[in-house]
C-alpha cells in the first residue's frame, strides 16, 4: 500500500475543497439547491391596457393585447385574449370573462436558455376569482414545467392567481397558451381591474436577466 507524503495529503486536502465547492457554484447557477438565480438585470416594459363598459348580456370581445420586446439575445412575444363576457351564469352564478394568456420566447443562440416563467393575476374586488382551466385543450406548452399553481383565491396584495413555470432542460424556445375565466361576484354597476404581469427569466449566455411585461384590464361598472 502506497502512504502519502505530506505534499500529496496537501494537494488532496486542496481538492476535496475544490470540487465541492465548484459543485456548489455550478448547483447553486442551475437552481439543484432551489435557491433562487442572482437577476443582473430587469427590464420592466410598459403596460398593455384595455378598457370595456361592463355590459349587461353576454357579448364575444375577442380583444388581443400584445407586446414584443427584442435584444441581440431573446424575442419575446406575449399576448393576453379578452373573449367572451358572459351575464349571470347559471353554474358559476356570477358574471365572468373568458382570458388566454399566450406567450412565445425564442433564444439568438445556443448559449441561451429560458430559465422561469412566472404569471401574476391581481383584483382590487374582493368579489372576485380567477381560476386557470385543466383540460388538455385549454392548457398547452412547449419546454416548460409546470411547478406551482394557485388559483380561485383572495390571497394578500390582491393576488387572485399564479402560475410558476420552469424551462426542461435549460431550453433555447418556449411556448405557453393557457385559458382561465375571470369570475365576477357583483353588480353591473361595480368596476374591476385585473392585473396580469408576465415575468421571464433567462440565461443569456453570461448572466440571468428578466423581463417584466404588465397588462390591465379595466371593466368599467
Amino acid at each position: 500500500m502506497k502512504v502519502l507524503n505530506g505534499n500529496n495529503w496537501k494537494a488532496l486536502l486542496l481538492l476535496s475543497i475544490v470540487v465541492p465547492v465548484s459543485l456548489l457554484t455550478s448547483f447553486k447557477l442551475t437552481g439543484f439547491l432551489g435557491e433562487p438565480a442572482t437577476i443582473k438585470e430587469t427590464i420592466t416594459l410598459e403596460p398593455v391596457t384595455w378598457e370595456y363598459e361592463r355590459p349587461n348580456q353576454t357579448v364575444h370581445l375577442d380583444n388581443l393585447l400584445e407586446s414584443s420586446y427584442s435584444n441581440n439575445k431573446i424575442l419575446a412575444t406575449m399576448y393576453l385574449l379578452i373573449g367572451e363576457y358572459a351575464e349571470d351564469d347559471s353554474a358559476l352564478v356570477s358574471d365572468f370573462i373568458t382570458i388566454r394568456v399566450k406567450m412565445n420566447l425564442t433564444g439568438a443562440d445556443s448559449d441561451f436558455s429560458i430559465e422561469n416563467v412566472y404569471l401574476i393575476f391581481r383584483d382590487i374586488y374582493k368579489g372576485s376569482r380567477l381560476f386557470f382551466q385543466r383540460t388538455n385543450t385549454d392548457f398547452q406548452c412547449i419546454n416548460l414545467s409546470l411547478v406551482k399553481i394557485v388559483d380561485g383565491i383572495n390571497g394578500e396584495n390582491n393576488l387572485k392567481a399564479s402560475i410558476n413555470l420552469a424551462g426542461l432542460n435549460h431550453p433555447n424556445d418556449v411556448y405557453l397558451q393557457w385559458n382561465t375565466i375571470w369570475t365576477l361576484h357583483s353588480l353591473n354597476t361595480q368596476d374591476h381591474e385585473l392585473s396580469a404581469t408576465y415575468e421571464v427569466t433567462y440565461y443569456n449566455g453570461t448572466a440571468y436577466n428578466k423581463i417584466v411585461q404588465p397588462f390591465q384590464i379595466r371593466i368599467k361598472g
